[in-house]
Formats: C-alpha cells, structure tokens, sequence
C-alpha cells in the first residue's frame, strides 16, 4: 500500500491538476484531471494519465483527502464530507450498492504493442449501472 505521507506537490493549472508521487516512493507518477459533473460532495471526473502505476488514481485522490466513491481500500466507501444526515446517508449507503468495486471506468485505455509497437486502443462507455447512479445523483441534486 502507498505510504501517503509522502506526497511531495500538488500544482493547479487551470481546471487541470496534477499530482506528483515522488520518486522514493516509486517513479514519479502524473495524473491529470478535470471536473465533468458535480454532485453536492462526489465529483465526476476525466482523468488522464501521463504514466500508468497500479492503483494511481485511487492513491492521489486519496492522498488529497478524496477517495474514489465506494473504494473501501482506500477509505471511499465512508461519508467523509457533506451532510450526515440520515436521509443522505441512506442515499449514499443505496448507491454503493450499485458499484461491485470502487467507481472508476477506463473510458479509452491505450498503449504501444510489444511486438511491433503499433497503436493499439480500446474504448468503453459507461456501464448501465455506472449510468443510472449518476441519474440517481442529478435527481437528488436537484431536488
């Protein structure tokens, strides 16, 4: 597991941030993102990933104090922020149910084959699931 007291920077850039590990802890690992949705306290984002680490994303958000949404390695399976009461707590608890796992999606994954090093890409939407829980979200933000 990540020795999170480590982090050595957090620089903004415009609505891009970028999270730096620093190289005692492993190479240095960049992570971009920007903020697509907001629901009261649990964001949508777009990352992207200048290198690719095991388990990169969920480590710098936890290391910001914002674990990925129902990663209960990582402490996103708890209500850490916001409203704690128990009408939102129950919609939240409701919506973890959905996730088998922490809510992150690899929309397109990407990189060089081996052999030839040709382009090779994939893409993905959203799964239904993954869909109707942030329907659930705009309609509780709403309302």
């Amino acid at each position: 597991k990540a020795d999170l007291d480590r982090l050595d920077a957090f620089q903004i850039k415009g609505i891009r941030r970028t999270f730096k590990i620093p190289p005692t802890f492993v190479d240095r690992t960049w992570t971009n993102y920007k903020v697509l949705e907001q629901f009261a306290y649990v964001t949508l984002l777009e990352c992207t990933l200048e290198t690719g680490r095991t388990h990169q994303i969920r480590v710098h958000f936890k290391s910001i104090g914002h674990p990925l949404f129902n990663d209960a390695e990582y402490g996103g399976d708890k209500i850490l922020k916001g409203m704690k009461t128990s009408k939102y707590s129950k919609f939240i608890e409701n919506n973890f149910g959905f996730f088998k796992g922490q809510a992150l999606h690899a929309k397109t994954l990407g990189f060089l084959h081996p052999e030839n090093s040709a382009k090779v890409s994939y893409t993905s939407e959203l799964p239904d699931y993954f869909e109707s829980v942030l329907k659930r979200f705009r309609d509780y933000c709403i309302k």
